[in-house]
């Protein structure tokens, strides 16, 4: 498994907290930026970007946050498949976000490429890179792995989001 430092300037616990109903509450578009941790070119990916072309809803999402090594939230939630985002990966680089609740009308768009494992996406200015941790033709798993250091204290944050494909 491949994870990425994403260096966000975690000021205190609440700020954490934040940044946590962020990525909630916009799926695979948060408001992080980012910053790449070393990679070597031989890593090995999980897949290619002609596995994540298609339609995918997102069906649970799981992680933890610690503060100097321990660890202080962390869940498993499994989501309301009839009130998550679709999110549209077509093959010329273009991502929709469409809504099910709103007789499945589109919200927001963007792009998206693939390269060496990684998912890096844009949408309403807002750019996010996540690793690609696992696809199938009918599952993938994608994950953010954040660690700062404020004031002499660690904080890391982790989260993987799992996706069931319903439409090629």
């Amino acid at each position: 498994m491949q994870i990425i430092e994403i260096g966000i300037g975690f000021t205190k616990k609440q700020d954490i907290m934040k940044k946590i109903n962020l990525l909630f509450l916009f799926g695979l578009l948060s408001i992080l930026t980012f910053n790449f941790s070393a990679c070597s070119d031989d890593d090995e990916n999980a897949g290619s970007s002609g596995d994540i072309v298609g339609t995918w809803i997102l069906t649970s999402t799981e992680g933890w946050v610690k503060e100097n090594g321990e660890i202080i939230d962390e869940w498993n939630i499994p989501e309301e498949e009839d009130e998550s985002l679709y999110y549209s990966f077509h093959s010329d680089g273009t991502l929709e976000f469409i809504d099910p609740t709103d007789d499945y009308e589109v919200v927001e768009t963007g792009t998206w490429r693939y390269e060496k494992g990684k998912i890096h996406l844009c949408a309403n200015g807002e750019n996010l890179v996540v690793t690609l941790m696992s696809v199938s033709k009918t599952e993938m798993v994608i994950g953010v792995h954040e660690k700062e250091v404020e004031d002499g204290i660690t904080y890391e944050y982790y989260e993987a989001e799992r996706y069931r494909k319903i439409s090629d």
